[in-house]
């Protein structure tokens, strides 16, 4: 699944961005997932690597779609940018953050899905980490910026992602020693959670992707230091 973000002021472009998407899925076979965003500083706020691509418009209101990828840049190298505006004298330094591409409104389907196309080729290309998972049908492989926690289920093991929840046989521990824990940490015995998609902690729990996981006491304190200092490596 590519999950691509779209950062558009204006509403009617915004929804032109969504039809290509929707048309360019159904061609391309190449499943899709966005979210729009209205403002830069909203979408900073809400950023947490989760993207693989940014549809980013340039002229807007307060913070514009340049300064957005600049503070994305100082904490991920990887997401690929695609500018979609109507301002053409900001080429250059749509270059100078990696920019893929630079396409000037009105967008045309075809230059807009050509472009995405060549970014989700090269995004596959990247050295994107995964994790393999034996599951009962056979064999999946994880994008690990799209796997949002891991629970323990009495026999079994839980993995939940951007794409559904797969089950697998094996240990919490084992899991843990494959995943390295740079990014991943512990809410309590049952739970192993992805700090990138730790939106807050409250009381004794833990909020991903909507959702209140379990936060024992005992680690409560541990688990508020790596969150605050993972947030600090990715902070603005």
């Amino acid at each position: 699944m590519l999950k691509i973000a779209i950062l558009e002021d204006e509403p009617q472009y915004a929804e032109q961005i969504q039809e290509c998407l929707e048309r360019f899925q159904k061609e391309y076979k190449i499943p899709v997932e966005y979210t729009c965003f209205g403002s830069g500083d909203t979408f900073l706020h809400r950023y947490r690597c989760q993207f693989d691509l940014l549809l980013l418009d340039i002229q807007m209101p307060f913070i514009d779609g340049m300064r957005v990828a600049e503070e994305v840049r100082k904490m991920d190298e990887k997401t690929g940018i695609i500018f979609i505006t109507s301002a053409g004298q900001y080429a250059v330094r749509g270059y100078k953050v990696g920019a893929l591409d630079y396409i000037l409104k009105p967008v045309e389907y075809f230059v807009l899905s050509q472009s995405i196309l060549r970014a989700s080729r090269s995004l596959s290309d990247s050295d994107k980490k995964y994790l393999n998972l034996k599951i009962k049908s056979g064999m999946v492989r994880i994008d690990l910026d799209h796997l949002y926690y891991i629970e323990s289920r009495r026999h079994t093991l839980e993995v939940h992602t951007a794409d559904g929840i797969y089950e697998t046989y094996g240990t919490m521990k084992e899991l843990e020693e494959k995943l390295g824990g740079d990014c991943f940490m512990r809410g309590n015995k049952g739970y192993l959670i992805n700090l990138r998609h730790i939106t807050a902690i409250k009381e004794n729990a833990v909020i991903v992707d909507g959702k209140s996981l379990a936060l024992s006491r005992n680690r409560r304190e541990l688990c508020l230091n790596r969150l605050m200092e993972y947030w600090e490596e990715t902070r603005l």
